[in-house]
């Protein structure tokens, strides 16, 4: 009887080791199949990132384009602009200059005072830089009008002229403001075509 219960358990432990086995290679199988379903999910994700991140990475870079070229564009307008307000300077510096040339000067001044004759008559209170007052009184003088003159330390050259509510700025300043936007164009016209 010894002899069957060792056979019997001899029986046992092999079904036993051949269910352990099986087992086993049960969950080898099934770790291999996780791990292959894990590697294929992964390279799935991985793949998916790499798209995305590629989309992100050429936004990014259409973003920086487009910034570079507003940047480059801006950097353009104001050295248009830098080379605009230089050229106006220097034509408002010529423009002025005519205060220097009195004769020339004299004429432009007579000018002036005819149009503030038209519009205000023949009677009316008149504003010159002091450095003017013995030129506007002669020319006053000379076309037989009855006005007031005062000095005006705020002007350059050309006059002021009033009466009542209505007046004319005849200033060169005034005028070179007025005349200032149609010379912008035109320097426009000619630095930029």
């Amino acid at each position: 009887m010894e002899e069957r219960v060792k056979l019997l358990r001899e029986e046992i432990l092999k079904e036993a080791e051949l269910e352990r086995r099986k087992l086993w290679d049960e969950f080898e199988k099934r770790k291999e199949d996780d791990w292959e379903k894990s590697r294929l999910k992964a390279e799935k994700e991985a793949i998916k990132m790499l798209e995305e991140v590629q989309i992100k990475a050429k936004d990014l870079v259409s973003k920086e384009v487009a910034n570079a070229m507003f940047n480059a564009r801006r950097i353009i307008l104001e050295e248009r602009d830098a080379i605009l307000q230089e050229a106006l300077e220097r034509a408002k510096e010529e423009i002025f200059k005519i205060v220097e040339k009195r004769s020339e000067y004299r004429e432009r001044l007579k000018r002036l005072l005819e149009e503030c004759v038209e519009y205000l008559g023949g009677s009316f209170h008149v504003a010159v830089n002091p450095n003017d007052m013995e030129l506007i009184r002669d020319l006053i003088s000379e076309m037989k009008l009855n006005l007031t003159v005062q000095p005006d330390y705020k002007i350059i050259g050309g006059l002021k002229a009033w009466e009542g509510k209505r007046a004319i700025d005849n200033t060169l300043e005034g005028r070179w403001e007025r005349k200032k936007r149609e010379i912008q164009m035109e320097v426009l016209k000619e630095l930029f075509e």
